[in-house]
C-alpha cells in the first residue's frame, strides 16, 4: 500500500474524517475497504451528486452540478472530489475538476491536498484523472512551485515525472526563490529523476535567489557522497550537465551573488554570510 494511502488510514484511526477503515491499526492490508455510503456525508444536491459520482453517471452529474459549491465540505469534512477519490472514481474525478472542482483546495488535514495524493500514489490514475478533467499540467500553488517540482521532490517518483513531461509539462518554469524541478530532484538525491529531466532539456544554468546553483548542488553532492552507486549516479548527472554547458567545479553562491548585483539584482543573503 502507498505512503499516502497508510497516511490517510492513520488519519482516520485518528477520528480526523471520522472513518473507521479495515487495517487502520498499521495502515496495512488489500483494500481500504469498509464502504461508506455517501449518507455519512452528504445531504440535499449534493447527496444526489456523491450518489452520482459513485455510479460514475457523468451526465447526471453535469446536471447537478450547477448551483453546488463544488470544494465546500460536508459532515466530516467530506468534499465531493475527495469522496471521488477515495472511491477510485476517475471518471467523476475528471468531471469534477472539469467542472471547477479545486485539487488543491481540498484538503485532508495531516495528509494534503488531492494533488498531494495523486502525486505521492503509485497508481499513476489518479494523476491522470486530474490532469483529464483540466488540471494545468503547469500548475503553481501559493509560493511558486509546480506539479513538476512536486513530483520531482519528496514522494514523487520518476513515473509522475515522466507522466508530466510526456504531457509537455514546462521544464524551465521557476518558483518564488528560483527553484526548478531539476533542482527539487537533486535536493531529495533523487539522480534518476534529475537525469532525465535534464536529458528531456531542463535547464542547466540556473540558480536561486541566494545565488545557489543547480551545477553547485550537484558539485556539493558528489564532494559528501562516498563511492557508490548514489555517487555514481550523481557524477553521470554532473557529467551530463556538462555536455548541456553547465560550468564544473561550479561558482560558489557568493561569487554568484556578486554577479548578481553586478546586473543590477539583489540576491538574498543567507544567515551568517557577510554578502
Amino acid at each position: 500500500m502507498d505512503i499516502l494511502r497508510r497516511r490517510w488510514l492513520r488519519a482516520a484511526c485518528a477520528g480526523m474524517l471520522g472513518w473507521v477503515l479495515a487495517g487502520c491499526a498499521n495502515g496495512e492490508g488489500k483494500t481500504m475497504k469498509k464502504y461508506y455510503p455517501p449518507t455519512d456525508f452528504f445531504a440535499g444536491r449534493e447527496l444526489e451528486l456523491a450518489r452520482a459520482i459513485e455510479r460514475e453517471d457523468l451526465p447526471e452529474i453535469r446536471a447537478l452540478a450547477p448551483g453546488v459549491d463544488l470544494n465546500a465540505k460536508a459532515r466530516q469534512d467530506m468534499t465531493l472530489l475527495i469522496y471521488a477519490m477515495m472511491n477510485d472514481k476517475f471518471a467523476s474525478v475528471s468531471e469534477l475538476v472539469r467542472l471547477g472542482a479545486k485539487p488543491d483546495e481540498n484538503i485532508i488535514q495531516g495528509v494534503g491536498s488531492v494533488i498531494d495524493h495523486a502525486i505521492y500514489n503509485k497508481n499513476l490514475r489518479y494523476l491522470t484523472a486530474l490532469l483529464d478533467g483540466g488540471l494545468s499540467v503547469d500548475f503553481q500553488r501559493k509560493y511558486g512551485t509546480t506539479l513538476l517540482q512536486r513530483a520531482a521532490g519528496p514522494g514523487g517518483s520518476l513515473d509522475h515525472v515522466t507522466l508530466l513531461v510526456n504531457r509537455r509539462a514546462n521544464l524551465k518554469i521557476r518558483d518564488r526563490i528560483g527553484g526548478t524541478a531539476l533542482d527539487a530532484a537533486v535536493n531529495v538525491l533523487k539522480a534518476d529523476i534529475a537525469i532525465f529531466l535534464v536529458e528531456m532539456g531542463a535547464p542547466v544554468d540556473t540558480f536561486t535567489t541566494t545565488g545557489s546553483s543547480t551545477a553547485w548542488a550537484v558539485h556539493l553532492t558528489i564532494q559528501d557522497q562516498q563511492p557508490g552507486p548514489l555517487r555514481s549516479k550523481f557524477e553521470q548527472l554532473r557529467d551530463l550537465m556538462i555536455q548541456k554547458g553547465a560550468k564544473f567545479p561550479p561558482d560558489p553562491p557568493e561569487v554568484v551573488r556578486d554577479r548578481m548585483r553586478a546586473q543590477g539584482l539583489k540576491p538574498a543573503v543567507p544567515p551568517g554570510h557577510p554578502k
